[in-house]
C-alpha cells in the first residue's frame, strides 16, 4: 500500500495505484484470516484489531488526502524529468523480477515443507503400526511360553500314568494305581485344553490329536491289559511269571516312545514359533526406532524451512524498504527519507548472504539467491542511483511544494511505525509460542522412545525369566526322574530318587517312584527267599529219597 501510494505520488499515473489498491484488499483480508487462525489467543486477536485500526486511520489521515493532493497538482513542470523517468517504469522491470525470484525461492521451500510434513506423517503412522506389532508379537511370545509349559504338563501326566502302572504291577495293591488314574484323567484334560489353546494352528492341533490317539492305544492295548493281568495274580488266577513275560514283550515302549517323539516335535515347533515371533518383535522395535529418527529429523527440517521462509520474507521486506525509501526521497527531496533505502540495502545484502549459508545444502536455491542479488545490484546501478542523483539536481520543485511539505511532515510515519511495532510484537509472541511447542514436542518424542525401549526390554526380560523357570522347574526334574527310572528298570536299586522332598506334582511322582524302588527291593528279597525255600525243599526231598 505504501509503495503504491508513493509510486503514484511520483508518477501521477493511476496504474501506479494498483499495488496500493491490491495491498489494501489483501491486508484487511489477511488480518481477518489471521484473527481466525489465532482465535484461541485473545491477546493476539486484540493486537490484530489494533493493527487494522492503525492502518485505517493511516488511510484516512495520510494516504487518501495525499493521493487527492497529487491529483490536484497534476504534472508539475519542474518535475517533468523526474515524472518521465519514473513513468518509464524501468525500476518496475527489476523489482517485478526480484519479486518473482523471491516467490520462486519461497515456493520451492514451501514444496519442501509439504514433502517433509508428509514424510513426518508417514513415519508417525508407521510408529503406531510397528508399536502395535511389538505389542501383539510380545503377547504371542507369552502365549507360546504357556503352550510349552502345557506340553510339559501333558508329558508329566503321561509319566504319572506309566509310573503308577509299574508300581501296581510290582506291588499289586490298588492304592498304587492312584498316580495312574490321576495321570490318566489329567492327561486327557490337559491335552484337550492344549488343543483349544493352539486352535489357530491346525498342524499343531493334528499333532496333539495323534498324541492323544497314541496314549489311548497304549491304554487299550498295554496298560489296561497289564493291570487286569496283575489283578488276576492277586486273585490267584495267574502268576508273576505271566506279568514278567508280558513286560518283557516291551509292547508299551513302542507307544510311549512314539508319544515322547510327538510331544518333542510339538514343543520344537512351538519353540521355533516363539523365536520367530521374538524376531518379529525385535524387527518392529527397530522400525519404531528408525521412524522416530525420521520424525525427529523431519521436525528439524520443518523448523529449518520455516526459518528459511522467514528469512526470505525479511529479504523481500528489505528490498521493499529500499524501494520505499527511494520513492520517499524522490517525492520529498530530503535526505532523511533515504534512511529506509540505505538501511534496507544493507540488510538486503546481509540477509541474502546469510540465507545462502542457511540453504547451502540446496544448490538450486543458492543459485537463485545469487540471481536475486544480481538483479537488485543492477536495479541500483541503472535505476535507483540515477533517479536519486536526478532528484538532487532538481532540488525543490515549486509546483511540488505542497506535496513535499505534506510528505515532509512524516505524518504517515507515526502510523506506519505503530503498525510495524504491533506486527513485530505479534510475530515475537508467535515465535515464542512456536519455540515452546517445539520444546514440548521434542520432550514427547524422547519420552515415547524411552517408553518403547523400556517395554521391549521388559518383554525380553520376562520371556527369558519364563523360559528359565520352565526349563529349571519342569524339564530338568522330569529328566532327572526319567534317568532314575531307567536305572531302576535296569535293576539298579541303589539309585537315589530326586525331588522326593518337593510338594508339587513332581514330588508326588518322586514318591511313587520311591515306592516302586522299595517294592522292587522287596520283590527281589522275596524272590531270594523263595529260591532258598525251593533249594531247601529239593535238598529235603533228595534226603528222603536216599533214605528210601
Amino acid at each position: 500500500m505504501e509503495t503504491g501510494m508513493r509510486g503514484y505520488l511520483l508518477a501521477g499515473k493511476d496504474e501506479f495505484l494498483n499495488p496500493y489498491k491490491g495491498g489494501e484488499e489483501a491486508t484487511y483480508k489477511g488480518i481477518a484470516e489471521l484473527q481466525k487462525v489465532v482465535d484461541d489467543n485473545p491477546k493476539q486477536v486484540a493486537r490484530l484489531g489494533e493493527v487494522e485500526k492503525v492502518l485505517r486511520e493511516w488511510q484516512k489521515e495520510v494516504t487518501e488526502p495525499t493521493i487527492q493532493l497529487r491529483r490536484e497538482i497534476g504534472d508539475a513542470q519542474t518535475m517533468n524529468d523526474m515524472a518521465t523517468l519514473v513513468g518509464e517504469a524501468r525500476g518496475k522491470v527489476y523489482f517485478d523480477k526480484v519479486r518473482e525470484q523471491v516467490k520462486t525461492f519461497q515456493d520451492r521451500e514451501t514444496k519442501l515443507l509439504k514433502q517433509r510434513r508428509a514424510e513426518f506423517k508417514t513415519a508417525q503412522e508407521n510408529v503406531a503400526k510397528d508399536f502395535d506389532t511389538v505389542g501383539k508379537t510380545i503377547g504371542w511370545v507369552g502365549h507360546t511360553h504357556e503352550v510349552l509349559a502345557a506340553a510339559q504338563r501333558v508329558l508329566a501326566q503321561a509319566v504319572d500314568m506309566e509310573t503308577g502302572m509299574r508300581g501296581y504291577l510290582l506291588a499289586g495293591e490298588e492304592e498304587f494305581l492312584d498316580p495312574y488314574n490321576a495321570g490318566k484323567a489329567g492327561f486327557y484334560k490337559e491335552i484337550r485344553a492344549l488343543q483349544e489353546t493352539v486352535n489357530d494352528n491346525p498342524a499343531q492341533v493334528a499333532r496333539l490329536k495323534e498324541t492323544e490317539t497314541l496314549i489311548r492305544a497304549w491304554n487299550d492295548k498295554v496298560t489296561e491289559p497289564a493291570i487286569a493281568a496283575r489283578r488276576a495274580v492277586v486273585s490267584g488266577n495267574a502268576t508273576m511269571a505271566d506279568i514278567v513275560a508280558m513286560v518283557n514283550k516291551k509292547a508299551g515302549k513302542k507307544y510311549f516312545d512314539a508319544f515322547r517323539a510327538k510331544i518333542a516335535e510339538f514343543s520344537a515347533i512351538e519353540f521355533k514359533l516363539m523365536q520367530e515371533r521374538q524376531a518379529t518383535a525385535d524387527t518392529a522395535s527397530g522400525q519404531v526406532t528408525a521412524n522416530l529418527q525420521v520424525m525427529r529429523k523431519n521436525e528439524g527440517w520443518v523448523t529449518h524451512t520455516y526459518e528459511v521462509l522467514a528469512q526470505a520474507d525479511a529479504v523481500m521486506a528489505a528490498a521493499v524498504d529500499m524501494e520505499t525509501g527511494m520513492r520517499g526521497y524522490l517525492l520529498a527531496g530530503q535526505d532523511a527519507f533515504l534512511a529506509p533505502y540505505t538501511d534496507g540495502g544493507k540488510r538486503f545484502f546481509e540477509l541474502t548472504g546469510s540465507l545462502s549459508q542457511t540453504v547451502n545444502d540446496n544448490p538450486a536455491q543458492v543459485k537463485l539467491l545469487k540471481e536475486t542479488l544480481a538483479t537488485i545490484s543492477e536495479w541500483k546501478e541503472k535505476v535507483t542511483e540515477p533517479a536519486i542523483a536526478l532528484r538532487r539536481e532538481i532540488g525543490s520543485a515549486k509546483t511540488m511544494d505542497d506535496m513535499a511539505d505534506l510528505i515532509g511532515e512524516a505524518r504517515g510515519k507515526k502510523y506506519f511505525d505503530q503498525f510495524r511495532q504491533l506486527m513485530g510484537e505479534f510475530s515475537a509472541e508467535e515465535t515464542a509460542l512456536m519455540e515452546q511447542r517445539q520444546a514440548s514436542n521434542e520432550g514427547t518424542v524422547w519420552t515415547t522412545y524411552l517408553l518403547i525401549a523400556l517395554c521391549v526390554g521388559l518383554a525380553i526380560l520376562i520371556g527369558g525369566l519364563l523360559a528359565w523357570v520352565i526349563g529349571n522347574g519342569i524339564a530338568r526334574p522330569i529328566g532327572a526322574m526319567t534317568e532314575a527310572m531307567t536305572r531302576l528298570a535296569k535293576g539298579d536299586n541303589e539309585v537315589e530318587i530326586p525331588g522326593i522332598d518337593r510338594k508339587d506334582e513332581i514330588g508326588d511322582m518322586a514318591g511313587t517312584v520311591q515306592v516302586f524302588k522299595d517294592n522292587a527291593i522287596a520283590v527281589k528279597r522275596m524272590e531270594g527267599e523263595q529260591e532258598q525255600q525251593r533249594l531247601d525243599n529239593e535238598k529235603k526231598m533228595r534226603e528222603e529219597r536216599n533214605q528210601l
